[in-house]
């Protein structure tokens, strides 16, 4: 169930995204995709906050591509499964073209506080062979706990 706000697909631009950020990334150039509107306005509000590119690694995803990457059966990646999902890259030499000098976990300090405080609850920390990424999904966004996954 999705808040009254968030029953429209986010289309267009805003200050910082578009929604070509979080088509499907497959081989196949499926461009899957249904973002929300409200998962994309509170991301750009933790951007704001934080002071730094969020660099999407990964936005939807088709049944296929998930299978590829590794991801769950229920994956809120996936664009048949309710909820809203981006991964957020964290390589220093990525931000480093938009001016911003830091590490990865001065990055990850600076973007899951703002994570938090625009309303996210679910939240990920992933440590993979060649990156880290902060996973970000607004599934069970009506539960008061938060939940912060080391990975």
């Amino acid at each position: 169930m999705r808040k009254a706000t968030e029953s429209h697909i986010f289309r267009g631009k805003t200050q910082n995204f578009s929604e070509r950020e979080f088509y499907c990334k497959c081989a196949r150039n499926c461009h899957a995709y249904n973002t929300h509107l409200g998962f994309i306005l509170r991301l750009q509000r933790a951007r704001r906050i934080a002071r730094i590119p969020f660099l999407i690694n990964r936005g939807c995803s088709c049944v296929a591509h998930n299978a590829d990457v590794g991801g769950k059966s229920d994956s809120t990646h996936l664009v048949e499964v309710p909820g809203d999902a981006a991964d957020i890259s964290t390589d220093p030499n990525r931000l480093r073209k938009y001016g911003f000098q830091g590490t990865k976990a001065e990055i990850v300090g600076l973007i899951v506080p703002a994570l938090l405080k625009v309303g996210f609850k679910r939240i990920g920390i992933y440590f993979g062979d060649e990156d880290l990424f902060i996973h970000v999904d607004d599934r069970d966004w009506n539960k008061n706990q938060a939940v912060i996954i080391w990975g």
